[in-house]
């Protein structure tokens, strides 16, 4: 590969993989002419706090089957964070990945009115205020003090969506990361989202032709079809409910033991609380805060409660930068990039199961971390699938 070959990252999830990734593949290569399409992919937690549809190495080969050349994972925690840090952690990956570009969709008819958005939200100002707006309201969401304060600062709104969201939060970190000590710039190249289908909708449709024994909806490319179609499906949190209640309510009797001492009265406490009365998953989903936490921050607290057990504040291990990352899937032109990393950065590539034992110790405590949320998203998996197809095993590195 010429080392002046452009590569393009996009930080993504492929649940599932669907016609607007592939569209993002398609303006990359308009755009980039060569380029080498990197996707940082979540594992088999995602964003938005619950388990993906696939399991990460059938995503990872929809999406080269598709015209991704390298799939490298945002491993847990990083995949089921804020959008802040899920945006840090994903843009330091790309940059340790050698992307010169990095590209990602938005429903905001100008995307390039992103940074404008961005270029506000950097400033002193724009951090002092929402500080104090978050210590004033400390139960209020981040998204929902960052909006009321853009809106303050400019009258206008901010971009409804959350992949806009995610953007901007890309941009602002894109540009504090390129400046640590020297650090080639990543630029960002928003995109205009096309078609009305959300990967939300892509789920249930796909979900809805499993059960009906019917064909995965047209939104699938044909060449993702073929991978998918067969795959086992994951269940989500929903599959799991009489785990999560029963550990729950595990916590719920630890908590009541010392609750002289140690009084819960945040977002833990109000799970344990949910679940403390609930007959079943639905109640206790129909018993959440919503009015004070977002869905999404509820589901990430709860996975957060049972796979961080031991780390009593998670935050702290996701603002820190990723220690490793899993080679899910690659093809010729993918591996010599993979080739180009290595000869650039430091950062682990597992790639085989003995590649861990390589680690430093810090290093390693991260990998066992993600290895706990594999075999969480395992036990979601109606028809059962075994350890070792979650075990990184790249036989084309060999």
């Amino acid at each position: 590969m010429s080392g002046n070959a452009t590569k393009v990252a996009i930080i993504c999830e492929y649940n599932p993989f669907h016609e607007g990734h592939a569209f993002l593949f398609r303006i990359a290569r308009e755009s980039y002419p060569g380029c080498t399409v990197i996707s940082v992919m979540s594992g088999n937690t995602v964003q938005r706090g619950d388990f993906a549809l696939f399991d990460k190495f059938t995503r990872a080969r929809a999406a080269t089957a598709c015209g991704s050349d390298l799939a490298l994972e945002l491993c847990y925690p990083f995949s089921a964070s804020s959008s802040k840090q899920f945006a840090q952690a994903g843009v330091r990956l790309a940059m340790e990945a050698g992307a010169d570009v990095l590209m990602f969709g938005t429903l905001a008819d100008d995307p390039k009115s992103l940074f404008d958005v961005a270029n506000v939200m950097k400033t002193d100002e724009f951090n002092r205020r929402l500080g104090e707006m978050a210590k004033a309201d400390p139960g209020v969401s981040y998204i929902k003090l960052r909006e009321r304060l853009y809106g303050e600062m400019t009258g206008l709104e901010l971009p409804k969506d959350g992949n806009s969201s995610l953007g901007i939060e890309y941009i602002l970190a894109a540009e504090e990361l390129s400046s640590e000590n020297g650090a080639k710039a990543l630029k960002c190249h928003p995109v205009k989202r096309v078609g009305s289908v959300s990967a939300t909708q892509c789920r249930e449709a796909i979900r809805a032709a499993v059960d009906s024994k019917t064909e995965l909806p047209p939104e699938i490319p044909p060449e993702a079809r073929k991978i998918l179609e067969g795959a086992k499906i994951g269940g989500g949190l929903p599959s799991i409910g009489s785990f999560i209640l029963g550990f729950l309510r595990i916590a719920a009797f630890n908590r009541a033991e010392r609750y002289a001492i140690e009084q819960d009265n945040g977002i833990r406490g109000a799970l344990i609380n949910a679940a403390s009365d609930a007959a079943s998953f639905e109640e206790f989903n129909a018993a959440l805060p919503t009015a004070t936490y977002t869905r999404a921050r509820l589901r990430r607290e709860l996975l957060d409660m049972m796979l961080l057990p031991d780390i009593p504040k998670p935050d702290n291990l996701k603002n820190h930068p990723p220690l490793f990352t899993v080679l899910l899937d690659a093809n010729q032109k993918g591996l010599e990039a993979l080739r180009d990393m290595k000869k650039s950065s430091l950062l682990p590539v597992i790639t085989k199961p003995f590649d861990c034992r390589k680690l430093s110790d810090e290093a390693m405590k991260a990998y066992r971390i993600a290895e706990r949320a594999d075999s969480l998203f395992a036990l979601t998996v109606s028809r059962g699938i075994s350890p070792s197809a979650l075990i990184p095993n790249f036989k084309k590195m060999q």
